[in-house]
């Protein structure tokens, strides 16, 4: 006969057991999470991430968006951390393929950006004026193991003080396997992010 099927908790979802089985309330299983997202803006020259870890997740991307610097020219920056600590005796090395377009016509060209044992991963441009954006994609990989050497898949686009739009695609090598737990995002010259927002994703 009929049977009624009691409440559930609070995020579960209705679904069937096959053929001939009672439906039941279950939990959404994802291998991709959003694990966190926030904002940040001209109250900090920087945007920190700790607490990092592989015990449910091996590779992580963030997103982000932000506002001008008031750096014409300058790059947004990325540093590793462990603990509450900015890791700065680091052996970074990096490389981009970057689009250049003015915003006035078709002309334009394609530089390559390299960097070479720094102590940080410069990625992007960032922009000169308000309605300036910078666009970004990081992809990070098993940060806190201790045998692996850590990389960054980077991408995105900005436009800098100049009017020139770019395009990044690229990526660092971290030739050292010690443990990471955080990052940290900062201008070059160390100016306030006018407006941003980030979403942190886990992969498991």
């Amino acid at each position: 006969g009929l049977a009624r099927l009691g409440y559930g908790t609070a995020g579960q979802v209705l679904q069937t057991g096959g053929s001939g089985a009672n439906p039941s309330w279950g939990t959404v299983s994802s291998d991709y999470v959003k694990i966190t997202d926030g904002s940040f803006s001209t109250s900090a020259d920087n945007l920190v991430l700790d607490g990092f870890t592989n015990s449910a997740y091996k590779s992580y991307v963030l997103r982000g968006q932000c506002t001008n610097t008031g750096n014409d020219g300058n790059t947004i920056r990325l540093r590793f951390r462990d603990g509450s600590t900015d890791l700065n005796q680091e052996y970074l090395r990096a490389g981009s393929y970057a689009g250049v377009n003015t915003s006035g016509n078709g002309t334009g060209g394609f530089n390559n950006v390299a960097s070479y044992n720094q102590d940080h991963f410069p990625f992007i441009h960032s922009g000169g004026q308000t309605a300036d954006v910078s666009h970004f994609e990081l992809t990070f990989n098993d940060l806190t193991s201790t045998i692996h050497h850590k990389t960054i898949l980077a991408r995105g686009i900005s436009r800098d003080g100049s009017q020139w739009v770019f395009w990044h695609l690229g990526g660092m090598y971290r030739y050292n396997s010690n443990a990471v737990t955080g990052i940290k995002l900062y201008s070059g010259a160390s100016s306030n992010f006018t407006n941003g927002t980030y979403q942190l994703y886990g992969i498991k």
